[in-house]
């Protein structure tokens, strides 16, 4: 058998994980603008932001397959 020919066909779903990193990070803007911290309110609204353009940036042409195939 090749090595470089091996196929996986099996894939981890981590998008609860994703989920769950960017309701941190809205968290994060909510808090900063309850307690009135207005810099937590700006570094949380960015981050969370950013982390939504690469979320779906990375869905962009990406080939939905299913489980083991």
């Amino acid at each position: 058998m090749n090595p470089d020919k091996v196929e996986h066909g099996q894939y981890l779903d981590i998008s609860p994980l994703i989920g769950a990193f960017l309701c941190t990070l809205g968290a994060l803007r909510f808090i900063g603008m309850g307690t009135g911290n207005r810099s937590l309110y700006i570094i949380g609204g960015i981050s969370l932001m950013v982390a939504m353009f690469l979320r779906y940036l990375g869905k962009i042409g990406a080939r939905q397959r299913k489980f083991g195939q």
